[in-house]
């Protein structure tokens, strides 16, 4: 694949157009990582499913420890951020 460097958001995998362009409805400059995570995932999961939290990996960059580098969010933080239970959701 191609992958585009972009400032806004970007889409890699299988279904990178179809989910881009529902990326593009959710997306929002200054979003916190709530309102971001939301719309990621509904991007991903498209209008005929529901994700669950354990269902995803969910990482953010993390710039402060001397390096750049990706800290995984937890199952139980990512159901918190989409608003419903980390595991039983």
């Amino acid at each position: 694949g191609t992958v585009v460097d972009d400032d806004r958001y970007s889409v890699l995998g299988g279904e990178a157009d179809a989910i881009a362009g529902r990326m593009e409805e959710h997306w929002t400059a200054g979003a916190d990582l709530a309102a971001a995570l939301q719309g990621c995932v509904a991007a991903l999961a498209g209008p005929d499913r529901q994700l669950l939290p354990k269902e995803l990996e969910a990482a953010v960059l993390e710039r402060g420890n001397g390096r750049r580098a990706f800290r995984r969010l937890e199952d139980d933080a990512v159901g918190e951020l989409l608003g419903t239970s980390g595991s039983a959701s």
